[in-house]
């Protein structure tokens, strides 16, 4: 809202992502602010979000995704997000 950041946001519940997006709206930053039901990993994958981002954020997903996944979940991170 401060700062006009466009953001993506991911999720694996079709509840969440209907509660995100209510909120986003109320706030009026619907054109700023997306959500879709994705699996990071394959939010990863998509050729079109290879160094795409320049942040991200996790909430929580470090104890979802479990300490046998950490490296995974951490390769996917450093796809998406901007070369230096």
């Amino acid at each position: 809202k401060k700062y006009g950041c466009k953001v993506t946001g991911i999720t694996l519940s079709v509840e969440q992502k209907a509660l995100a997006e209510e909120r986003v709206e109320k706030e009026g930053l619907g054109h700023l602010i997306n959500f879709e039901v994705v699996d990071y990993r394959i939010f990863a994958r998509r050729q079109d979000n290879q160094g795409k981002f320049d942040r991200v954020i996790s909430c929580e997903m470090i104890e979802a995704v479990g300490h046998e996944h950490l490296g995974e979940f951490f390769w996917a991170v450093e796809q998406v997000l901007k070369y230096d």
